[in-house]
């Protein structure tokens, strides 16, 4: 295991900005709409994407030999080598600054803007900010604040239930899905990812999941979706936090309701404990 930093600003600094390019192609938001059984009309040229698309394109072009052995990216050049090894996607603030739409050129600068470290119901972690900037030939595009969790190696057997919540509101719109290894495995391949606990049951199993864990961002999606379908109105932003990890096999409710200019989220496990939180604020137009 890595030693603790001495200075967590000699980490930070010590980091490379990642940026990557990309044309966005239409077919990613398609292929993304028949993962999570979207009706909504194809994407096409000139569309933009559908909400929170952008997590699948600009992605990191990881060789075999740069993965772990849980299938993340080998630390230390784009992101801390910090002395907790599970690293796991916790939420993110997304502002969308103009539409993306499929056709543009587009370039993603990630950095590491902060490393702090916390106290948490299952111990220490460090909460690191990750903020991905999408920029397009006429300017910025989209600012995504990402937070990535690294929390020790500890068994899951005993933390993966809902956290507790105060009462929620009543719902206003809501969506149940079932997730089973189909649609994990397929939207892994959307983010090029390799971490093993979304397909690989053998290793989650070994890990102390009692299944395939479903990914935080494939949930936020359903989420913004429902926002954006309900509503009518598409994103100006849209912000949410992981609490508790949903399981393939086993239905979650997508739930939310308007909330002055905006919504308010939320989606709960098969026992109607809350998973992930989220609010949305819509754009007044529709360009």
């Amino acid at each position: 295991m890595t030693a603790a930093p001495n200075n967590l600003d000699d980490v930070l600094s010590a980091l490379e900005a990642e940026i990557v390019e990309e044309r966005i192609c239409p077919l990613t938001s398609r292929r993304l709409a028949a993962t999570l059984d979207f009706s909504v009309p194809d994407t096409m040229d000139g569309d933009e994407v559908l909400p929170l698309t952008h997590w699948l394109y600009c992605l990191p072009i990881v060789a075999h030999a740069g993965l772990d052995h849980n299938g993340h990216p080998v630390r230390g050049r784009n992101l801390p080598d910090l002395p907790f090894f599970k690293r796991m996607f916790a939420g993110s603030d997304v502002q969308f600054i103009a539409p993306l739409r499929a056709g543009a050129r587009v370039r993603r600068t990630g950095t590491v803007t902060s490393i702090l470290p916390k106290q948490g119901r299952s111990g220490a972690f460090y909460l690191v900010n990750v903020r991905q900037e999408y920029t397009g030939e006429e300017g910025p595009l989209i600012i995504d604040d990402q937070k990535i969790v690294y929390r020790k190696e500890v068994s899951h057997s005993a933390s993966t239930g809902a956290a507790p919540q105060k009462e929620l509101p009543a719902a206003e719109w809501s969506k149940t899905y079932l997730p089973d290894e189909r649609m994990l495995f397929r939207y892994s391949a959307l983010l090029f990812s390799a971490h093993r606990i979304h397909f690989d049951r053998e290793f989650t199993l070994a890990e102390g999941y009692p299944a395939l864990v479903v990914h935080g961002q494939l949930v936020a999606t359903c989420l913004a979706q429902l926002a954006v379908q309900s509503a009518g109105k598409p994103l100006k932003s849209f912000s949410y936090r992981s609490t508790s990890p949903l399981f393939e096999k086993r239905p979650f409710q997508a739930c939310g309701r308007l909330n002055g200019e905006g919504a308010e989220l939320w989606a709960l496990d098969d026992a109607g404990g809350l998973s992930i939180r989220a609010s949305a604020e819509f754009r007044k137009d529709a360009s």
